[in-house]
Order: C-alpha cells, then sequence, then structure tokens
C-alpha cells in the first residue's frame, strides 16, 4: 500500500485543465440555470454572480430581502 509521506499533499486541491470537462461543465451549468423559472435566474444572478446581499437585490426582483434569502 502507498502511503504520502508529506500529509499537506493529501490537503491540496487537485485541478484539471481538461477543455473538454470544462465546456461539458459550462453547457450543463447553463442548462441547468436556463430551466430555472425567470425569478430564481434573476435572483440567483444578482446575488451569486452581482455578489448583492439579499436586501440589495429583493428591490430590483420584487420580492423582500427574506423572499431573496430563500430562493
Amino acid at each position: 500500500m502507498a502511503t504520502a509521506a508529506d500529509d499537506a499533499i493529501l490537503d491540496t486541491a487537485v485541478t484539471d485543465s481538461d477543455p473538454v470537462l470544462s465546456d461539458l461543465e459550462s453547457t450543463i451549468m447553463a442548462k441547468a440555470f436556463k430551466s430555472l423559472p425567470e425569478r430564481w435566474q434573476a435572483v440567483l444572478w444578482h446575488v451569486d454572480i452581482e455578489g448583492l446581499k439579499p436586501a440589495a437585490a429583493a428591490p430590483l426582483v420584487g420580492l423582500t430581502p427574506n423572499g431573496v434569502s430563500s430562493l
């Protein structure tokens, strides 16, 4: 059985720069995003992409800050 000489390498993130895999993941994410209702898309865009807080995104999507947080 092989063992790691240095436990620190076990905590290192493995990155894969395979362009085919990256394209596939992008396609899957885009399809998933487009399948959501329009309001959900707007909330995700403002909060996760633009980095707005729920209170700032709420008036843009016609919800309360708690409503944005729930979505």
